[in-house]
C-alpha cells in the first residue's frame, strides 16, 4: 500500500484533489468527490475524480429541456434561470449526502471497463445527467446543511483527538445497487421516444418510464 494512502482513504472529509474539468485544486468538502476516491477496486487504477460544484455540469445542454413556468399572461417565472442552473450543476459537498460515483467508476460497475473516448460520449452524458438528478432530488440547503454538520462534527472531534464516528464513503461494490442502468435507459428513452400524437414536442411520463416497466416484468 502507498505510504499514507490508508489515512487518506479513511479520512474522506479531508480529501484534496484537482478538478477533473479545470484542474484547479478542490479542497476538502468544498467540491464533489467520487465515493471511490483513492480506494482500490480490483485491478483498476485508483479513482482521483473530483470537481468543483460549478464544474460538474450537464454534458447534454439543450437535450434535457426544463419546462418553463409561466403566469396567466405568459410571463416566465423570474426564478427560471436560477432553477435551470441548479438542476444542471452539482452542489458543494453532495458526496456527503449521496453515494456519488464518477462516470468512469459507473462504467466499471455497469460494463466492466473504462469509457472509450467518443464511442461512449452519449453513455457518459446520460450517467452525468442521472448523477445530477440524484443531487437534484434534495434541496441545496439540505445538502449544504448536512455537509456543514459534518464539518462541525470533525472539528469537535479534533479538539480531543477522537476519530470521527463517520463511516467511509467507499469503496463501492462493482455492481449496480441503485438502479443506474435503469436511470440511463429512462433518460435515453426520453431523448429518442416519439410522442404519441402528431405535433407534440414531448412525450408523456408513462412512455418515458417504459424501460422500468420492462425491467420489472423481467424479474
Amino acid at each position: 500500500m502507498v505510504p499514507g494512502l490508508f489515512e487518506e482513504r479513511r479520512c474522506w472529509w479531508d480529501w484534496n484533489g484537482s478538478c477533473t474539468k479545470c484542474f484547479v485544486p478542490v479542497k476538502e468538502m468544498d467540491g464533489i468527490f467520487c465515493a471511490n476516491f483513492c480506494e482500490p477496486r480490483g485491478s483498476w487504477p485508483l479513482c482521483r475524480k473530483a470537481w468543483h460544484a460549478n464544474c460538474y455540469a450537464c454534458l447534454g445542454q439543450g437535450k434535457f429541456p426544463l419546462k418553463k413556468i409561466q403566469d396567466e399572461e405568459g410571463n416566465q417565472w423570474f426564478m427560471h434561470d436560477k432553477r435551470e442552473y441548479r438542476i444542471n450543476h452539482g452542489v458543494h459537498g453532495a458526496h456527503a449526502s449521496i453515494s456519488f460515483q464518477s462516470e468512469d467508476c459507473w462504467m466499471i460497475n455497469l460494463e466492466g471497463r473504462l469509457p472509450a473516448p467518443r464511442l461512449d460520449d452519449a453513455y457518459i452524458m446520460l450517467i452525468r445527467r442521472a448523477n445530477l438528478d440524484a443531487m437534484g432530488g434534495r434541496a441545496v440547503s439540505t445538502i449544504e446543511a448536512h455537509a456543514a454538520a459534518i464539518r462541525r462534527l470533525i472539528q469537535n472531534c479534533k479538539l480531543f483527538r477522537m476519530t470521527p464516528p463517520i463511516p467511509p464513503r467507499g469503496p463501492m461494490p462493482m455492481t449496480d445497487q441503485v438502479g443506474m442502468a435503469i436511470a440511463v435507459s429512462l433518460l435515453f428513452n426520453s431523448l429518442n421516444a416519439k410522442p404519441r400524437l402528431q405535433g407534440e414536442t414531448h412525450i408523456q411520463f408513462d412512455m418515458m418510464r417504459k424501460p422500468r416497466a420492462t425491467y420489472t416484468g423481467s424479474i
